[in-house]
């Protein structure tokens, strides 16, 4: 399935060359996360990945490098970007923040002004190096979002990229997966690009947990997010409704192959039986 990919960090060479194989193997999209800076890992990734021919895009570091604030960041921003472009990225992605955001309706306008700002600043550099920019859902609930993009359309004229994460969206919205997926496909109407990560949890906070784990654990039945689908259900709906997009599991890395497998496995199955004999 060529939408579904794997992320990885640039922690440790061992750690991730099985992973590359396997996404190379596959033809499968792949993320980058700039969270370490394991020199033997990040030159495997220099020396790999250009010549791969695979989708790539970078995970900036969020916790140096988010949006709010990040004009001071130029050096460091550069630094990632450069890094990015040089393993063959064709776009990064960062949060809004590293806490949750203005909720007062008073504080809203100048949030939303200051973020503008932020994000055509952060365009701007990033266009230097041939990239785009993404932004990711985190501790807001998907109102706080359609405000978002409503707003920074009407100042900027153009829709904001996302990436949007499956698992922060269950624990930190009330609102359904198909709400979720209508924002989005309105998102991509108006000229967004989306990117998905794709990754599991209780309900009660950001796991990550892989889809072996949950399977493990009988914890990929229908739930109030997905509501009326099971988890593998709700995954070939995303997949379906958004087939041109790249979508990587953001999971333990031990886990990330048989979790790949196991999902591809699953869709598989799901759509055999929708073609039928």
């Amino acid at each position: 399935m060529p939408g579904l990919g794997f992320k990885l960090v640039d922690r440790s060479r061992e750690e991730i060359v099985p992973i590359v194989e396997r996404a190379m193997a596959g033809g499968c999209p792949l993320e980058v996360g700039f969270y370490f800076t394991d020199l033997a890992a990040r030159q495997y990734l220099l020396t790999v990945l250009p010549r791969s021919g695979l989708r790539v895009n970078a995970h900036l570091d969020h916790r140096r490098l988010s949006l709010l604030g990040i004009q001071s960041k130029e050096a460091e921003l550069r630094e990632q970007l450069e890094l990015a472009a040089a393993i063959g990225a064709s776009f990064v992605l960062t949060h809004l923040g590293n806490f949750p955001m203005a909720s007062r309706p008073a504080s809203r306008g100048r949030l939303w002004e200051r973020l503008a700002l932020d994000l055509d600043f952060a365009e701007s550099i990033a266009a230097d190096y041939g990239l785009g920019l993404h932004i990711e859902n985190t501790f807001h609930a998907l109102p706080f979002y359609r405000e978002l993009c409503a707003s920074l359309l009407g100042q900027r004229g153009r829709a904001l990229h996302l990436c949007f994460d499956l698992g922060h969206a269950k624990v930190w919205s009330e609102e359904s997966l198909a709400e979720w997926l209508a924002f989005l496909a309105s998102q991509a109407e108006i000229g967004a690009r989306l990117h998905f990560h794709l990754h599991a949890n209780q309900g009660l906070a950001d796991e990550h947990l892989s889809f072996v784990t949950t399977t493990r654990l009988g914890l990929t039945g229908v739930d109030d997010f997905t509501q009326g689908l099971d988890w593998f259900q709700a995954l070939d709906l995303l997949d379906r409704r958004f087939p041109e997009s790249s979508k990587v599991f953001e999971v333990p890395p031990a886990e990330a192959i048989e979790n790949y497998e196991l999902v591809v496995a699953n869709l598989e199955s799901l759509r055999a039986q929708r073609e039928g004999p």
